[in-house]
């Protein structure tokens, strides 16, 4: 018993602690009108990713940013500003939306707001894209990627016109 005693005065106990950093979290969903098909979509992207972040532990949602604007008219999307400014503030750690095509309106305004992000330290998934900018760094791929979702979108816009 005096053993232990001795031993206690030149130890120092450290007890152990459970330490989890929780992630804030901003959503981001975007379509182009306010056609039921297109809330069921946004209702779609917003629920599956919601999902994707309950899946890990130490992510937490902090916030929903939804925008109702086409990628083709000049309309103001506030809620993307506002999910920028939050970054550049410090209030969101990532940010996570269904794919490149939802995030910006063409591949200069998605890598704009890509750098944007960046700079302020904070990561981007894109699910459907399979890309993190966490581990992704090259801006090439992600603006090969971008200007592909844009011809396509312009192709089916065009087919669409035809139609």
């Amino acid at each position: 018993m005096n053993e232990r005693k001795d031993i206690a005065k030149n130890v120092t106990i450290i007890q152990k602690q459970r330490v989890i950093k929780d992630y804030a979290v901003g959503i981001y969903a975007r379509v182009s009108t306010s056609h039921k098909a297109q809330m069921d979509s946004l209702s779609a992207q917003i629920s599956g990713l919601t999902r994707l972040v309950a899946a890990h532990r130490t992510w937490l949602v902090a916030d929903v940013f939804i925008d109702v604007a086409s990628a083709k008219t000049g309309s103001t999307r506030l809620e993307f500003n506002r999910m920028i400014n939050e970054c550049e503030h410090g209030n969101l750690d990532i940010i996570l939306t269904k794919s490149l095509s939802r995030f910006g309106r063409d591949a200069k305004e998605g890598l704009e707001a890509i750098r944007r992000i960046r700079a302020a330290g904070k990561r981007i998934i894109f699910e459907k894209d399979k890309i993190d900018t966490e581990t992704v760094k090259d801006e090439l791929l992600i603006s090969i990627i971008e200007a592909c979702d844009q011809a396509e979108s312009d192709w089916r816009s065009e087919n669409i016109r035809l139609g």
